[in-house]
């Protein structure tokens, strides 16, 4: 802050020139959190402005350069009960947020379940990319940014994952083709997972401007098993039992853990005594 001899408040330029590169949302660290009507505010081209007040956001403004005013901060003088006029002070927290496209990379980190009429149930692995940026900054905060106490980009990556892979999984139910077209017809499939997922998407107040698959196919064992002419059916008896196995065996260490010390028990009950 700028101030005058008086200890008045002349002039605070604000702006978002210190944006880190890996920062999706910056919060403005400025002293008790202390604004003014008739401050200056610059907002950067791909930014927006955020004013919020108790976790919940009040007012956004785009790019431009503003002076703060009661007409331009309708929601949060509602909320403090702010006055119009020069240097008249309040409290609320401010912070910028990209705007600018984004290209984040998807894969599914465990084969997807597909079942197809021919071959019966296949187990499908899938990565590509999507290119996304924030559509509405209010709606991104409250919902996402302020829910899980996001601010870098790559903390950005698990929520888009999980949407892009959850609505895939979904599509195969819907898409009745034989398995091995499907493999092939990739750009296809990538134009319904876009669709799907701009819908989930907009509940975030996100939006994706592109989708790609980079590929899909058959989990690894899978594939050369059947390149070798095995039988789908007498593979996934054989997955199942293996997992269950894998289960049992989890089970097992987990009960040998928690099988108490007969020795260190009997330690226990001498000092006891």
């Amino acid at each position: 802050m700028i101030w005058g001899k008086k200890k008045k408040l002349l002039k605070i330029i604000l702006s978002a020139d210190t944006f880190g590169d890996e920062m999706l949302v910056q919060k403005l660290e400025i002293a008790d959190n202390m604004f003014a009507m008739g401050m200056g505010l610059k907002v950067n081209d791909g930014f927006a402005a955020v004013f919020y007040k108790h976790g919940k956001v009040c007012d956004v403004l785009h790019a431009g350069e503003y002076r703060l005013s009661a007409r331009l901060l309708p929601q949060l003088t509602s909320e403090l009960e702010l006055k119009e006029g020069q240097n008249s002070l309040f409290y609320a927290q401010l912070l910028f947020v990209r705007l600018e496209r984004m290209l984040v990379g998807w894969h599914t980190p465990l084969p997807l379940l597909v079942r197809d009429d021919h071959y019966g149930l296949m187990r499908v692995l899938a990565e590509g990319n999507v290119v996304v940026k924030i559509a509405d900054p209010q709606i991104f905060c409250d919902n996402v940014a302020f829910k899980y106490a996001l601010s870098k980009r790559q903390q950005l990556q698990p929520l888009l994952n999980e949407i892009v892979i959850a609505e895939l999984d979904a599509l195969w139910d819907r898409q009745r083709i034989d398995i091995t077209e499907r493999l092939h017809e990739k750009a296809r499939m990538a134009s319904l997972l876009w669709q799907e997922v701009n819908n989930k998407l907009k509940l975030q107040g996100l939006i994706a401007e592109e989708l790609k698959i980079a590929y899909l196919r058959l989990d690894g064992p899978l594939e050369e098993y059947l390149a070798t002419g095995g039988d789908i059916d007498q593979y996934n008896q054989q997955y199942h039992v293996n997992q269950l196995l894998k289960t049992v065996a989890a089970n097992q260490n987990a009960n040998r853990l928690a099988i108490p010390n007969t020795k260190l028990n009997t330690v226990n009950r001498i000092i006891e005594r």
